[in-house]
């Protein structure tokens, strides 16, 4: 039986109320911003919004049409417009992650746990909710929600959605992974893989079609410098945006045993905080067959860190995954010590608040990780005290 409505209701109440005041307790980057001069992508996206699809022909921002045409036609400003979309995207995020772990066969008090952990994690809510500019926002609740359409077998609708991810940002497509990963029944499974070109099919058309509809005009040195007339651009604004251009300006250095065996793992600590690396971890041993199924996603989503740059928004979009196996290892810990699994969340509900205290977003900082550490610790150790106390039942043997 489910909840009554009103529960339902207060619920959703509740967590609109704890973005709501995440995005007014985070310093913004509004134009009176010490940083707002910067050679940021915000610019890029004001200039879409304030002139239309087809404006830019700077890849690949030109191509992200999603946000800005949506706020172009919101009857407000442009500041607030793009405001309006990224707290509504960052609670539909949020609500998505509450219904992923719904589908993974979780309870309540566990997918609200789950919510607890995703809204720690600085670059997933709070940098975009200061960046509030950025396409980032609307396109990890797509991904997030396009996850939950696939595990509920709404094949038709991911792919809906999809098309309007590719629209929003291209990196989106990546989460069609795991349309077959999550969906196969075998290794290989040619049904499954049917399905999933069927669902991005549509999505990779509507890519191509962005591409030859808006063409790039990254190395034009007439455009460059008639655009850069209008909008602050960076050093890479005019680089080439191919493949193999962009590995050399951002991949070839990272290629590496040093790279791969001491870079990546930090960056997963400061993208994500130690707390939730280590739950994933120790979902993914207590669940390989989950942690397999989301592996390709995570692994392309760390690929992305070889064609371009601001590691941790490019890592983040693996949060869906890492959120998913952390609740896997907080139930498996909880139940080898016979505590309640709610004791988990703490240092994420903690994380959470110092980042509403403090109002200025930023990487999973060592006071962060060291609330995290201490916090799995406390709980750890006053689990392992209160099994060692407690008789063994018939249940438990």
């Amino acid at each position: 039986m489910g909840p009554q409505p009103w529960v339902a209701a207060a619920a959703i109440a509740a967590l609109a109320a704890v973005v709501a005041v995440l995005a007014l307790s985070t310093e913004v980057l509004t134009p009176s911003h010490s940083n707002f001069g910067n050679p940021w992508d915000h610019h890029k996206y004001i200039y879409l919004a304030e002139h239309g699809p087809g404006s830019l022909h700077l890849a690949p921002f030109g191509w992200r049409l999603g946000v800005p045409t949506v706020v172009s036609f919101l009857p407000v400003g442009t500041e607030v417009g793009f405001r309006l979309v990224a707290a509504a995207s960052v609670f539909a995020a949020a609500m998505g992650i509450y219904s992923l772990s719904r589908v993974h066969g979780f309870d309540r008090l566990m997918s609200a746990g789950a919510v607890a952990l995703y809204l720690s994690v600085p670059v997933a809510a709070q940098w975009l909710l200061y960046d509030f500019w950025l396409s980032d926002a609307a396109a990890f609740a797509i991904v997030i929600w396009v996850i939950v359409l696939v595990k509920r077998e709404r094949l038709f609708w991911a792919a809906v959605l999809l098309v309007v991810g590719v629209l929003t940002k291209e990196s989106v497509i990546l989460v069609g992974t795991l349309v077959y990963s999550l969906r196969a029944v075998r290794l290989v499974d040619w049904r499954a893989l049917a399905a999933a070109v069927a669902v991005i099919a549509p999505a990779a058309v509507t890519a191509m079609v962005l591409r030859l509809a808006i063409p790039a005009l990254n190395t034009d040195a007439g455009y460059i410098e008639e655009i850069g007339k209008q909008i602050p651009l960076n050093r890479f604004d005019d680089l080439a945006y191919t493949l193999v251009d962009q590995f050399g300006a951002f991949g070839a250095d990272r290629l590496s045993i040093r790279a791969t065996f001491v870079t990546v793992p930090l960056l997963f600590i400061l993208t994500f905080g130690v707390g939730i690396v280590v739950l994933a971890a120790v979902g993914a041993l207590d669940a390989p067959a989950v942690a397999l199924r989301y592996s390709p996603f995570v692994v392309v989503s760390l690929a992305q860190l070889l064609v371009a740059r601001n590691d941790d928004r490019l890592l983040v979009l693996a949060a869906p995954a890492l959120v998913v196996l952390g609740l896997y290892g907080v139930a498996w810990l909880a139940d080898r010590l016979r505590i309640a699994a709610a004791w988990f969340f703490l240092p994420a509900v903690a994380v959470l608040l110092g980042n509403l205290w403090s109002g200025v977003p930023r990487q999973m900082l060592w006071g962060d990780n060291l609330v995290w550490l201490g916090g799995l610790a406390a709980v750890v150790l006053a689990g392992s005290a209160w099994r060692a106390h407690t008789p063994i039942t018939h249940h438990d043997l």
